[in-house]
């Protein structure tokens, strides 16, 4: 008799499970209380009879919504592989159900805690924006895709996931980064930490490196020869070698302690940006490719247009001594072809940008003590001599660049 009763107990206990996973699940206030939510995920009801049945279940692998603030029933969607609730006001969320998952998308949002520990399988995982004070990806290792930046975060342990090719933890607290399994990166945005040193010599596949507005006093970049993008401005640098780095395109180390930079065998350098430093001089003869070292612009409205910046000047013949220059300046017009007199007088920058097509200057164009940039040998150069103002001559192509 026992005999039977114990196997009558395991019959309907099996019963039980075997309903339990093929439930129908009701698209309803109880199984998804978000009202968005459940209209977002409503359209994945096939027959329309508001009952997702498993077969209906199993078939959504994607999932994007918007104006949410509640997730609650995504555990149903148990094959779900993509899911992307950027952008909403979700303070928890749980994803213990959804092991499928390879691709995760929460960024800014309200989240103070992620636990990813049982999605095994996610290789992209953004979480950007959030204030997040732990994150935890080290069952995360076929992760190829990491964005944690701009969260609060005070540690970050990247040791498992050996795959990772972008890794960007820019914007929170880390005072130290270990990349030594991280050999496949190919990007590394760390900037606007509290980082005092960082080894990379073992990131040789890197190719964007951003570590700026850190506390890094020395940065050894001779592993690093396929670096085509070096962002590392805002830190405490007295030296930079970037003598290997020639395939680099895009230098910006502004803002640090530097009295010497030899860029003469980056050949391929489009854009560089050196300022704030305790440069005297640097000879560009080798980097033919460079067009601009005006960075940090922004446009802002008026008549004119106006941008607020800090940049280098460098001569025609790249031979250059690195100055500081007014903050802000006027560039006028690419069509003017005459400065009326006061036509420019109360304008509140300190520098005046005059392309080569104005052929005339007002006596009081422009108001006293402005610097002027414009072609040599142009009547922008006239005007300045003849108002005791300080003329720097640069090309057309360097006026073009800015607009």
């Amino acid at each position: 008799m026992k005999k039977w009763t114990w196997m009558f107990a395991l019959t309907l206990a099996a019963l039980c499970v075997c309903a339990s996973a093929g439930a129908d699940v009701a698209i309803d206030e109880t199984n998804f209380p978000d009202e968005n939510f459940r209209s977002c995920v409503a359209r994945f009801d096939r027959n329309g009879d508001g009952i997702f049945s498993d077969e209906e279940l199993g078939r959504v692998t994607e999932i994007e919504c918007e104006r949410v603030a509640d997730l609650t029933g995504i555990g149903y969607f148990t094959a779900l592989t993509r899911l992307y609730c950027t952008g909403n006001r979700l303070t928890e969320i749980d994803l213990s159900r959804n092991t499928a998952l390879t691709e995760l998308y929460c960024g800014k949002n309200r989240l103070t805690a992620l636990d990813v520990s049982g999605n095994t399988m996610l290789r992209v995982l953004q979480c950007y924006e959030n204030p997040l004070t732990e994150l935890d990806v080290s069952r995360n290792t076929a992760l190829t895709v990491l964005d944690c930046g701009y969260n609060d975060l005070a540690e970050l342990d990247v040791r498992c996931n050996t795959s990772l090719v972008y890794l960007i933890c820019q914007g929170n607290r880390l005072t130290e980064l270990d990349l030594r399994s991280n050999a496949a990166l190919t990007l590394l945005a760390c900037g606007g930490n509290l980082l005092t040193e960082l080894d990379v010599s073992g990131n040789t596949a890197l190719a964007a490196l951003m570590c700026h507005n850190n506390r890094l006093t020395e940065l050894d970049l001779k592993c690093n020869t396929g670096l085509t993008e070096l962002y590392c401005a805002g830190n405490l640098l007295t030296a930079l070698d970037v003598s290997r780095n020639t395939a680099l395109t895009q230098l910006y180390c502004a803002g640090n302690l530097l009295t010497a930079l030899d860029v003469s065998r980056n050949t391929a350098l489009t854009e560089l940006s050196c300022e704030d430093n305790r440069l005297n001089e640097m000879d560009l003869s080798f980097t033919p490719n460079l067009f601009i070292a005006v960075l940090y612009g922004a446009k802002t409205e008026g008549e004119y247009a106006e941008y607020i910046l800090d940049y280098n000047y460098f001569s025609a013949d790249s031979r250059v001594t690195v100055i500081t220059v007014p903050s802000s300046y006027l560039l006028l017009p690419a069509d003017l072809t005459a400065a009326e007199d006061e036509a420019f007088l109360n304008i509140r920058a300190d520098a005046v940008i005059v392309p080569s097509g104005v052929a005339s200057i007002g006596a009081n164009a422009f108001p006293a003590g402005v610097r002027i940039y414009g072609p040599a040998s142009s009547a922008a150069m006239t005007w300045a001599a003849m108002n005791e103002c300080a003329f720097f001559p640069c090309t057309e192509e360097w006026i073009a660049a800015l607009r």
